[in-house]
């Protein structure tokens, strides 16, 4: 994949009308949008598989699965 799929740009923004301290700021990152493709395609597929290969007994930590 190309680099730049993997850039984030840190944006400031103000909790306050007239900030005087950089404590008065809330850092907000920005990734790109291939990127979160990319990162949810690559969680969801697994969701669906791990579903399939433990059976209802072992799944404690499996999403949608229930202990009998």
């Amino acid at each position: 994949m190309p680099k730049q799929i993997n850039d984030t740009h840190i944006v400031l923004i103000c909790k306050v009308e007239h900030p005087y301290s950089v404590a008065l700021f809330r850092p907000i990152g920005f990734c790109n949008v291939v990127y979160k493709v990319v990162t949810t395609a690559t969680v969801q597929h697994p969701k669906l598989v791990l579903s399939k290969l433990i059976l209802p007994t072992q799944g404690a930590f499996v999403f949608g699965m229930m202990n009998l």
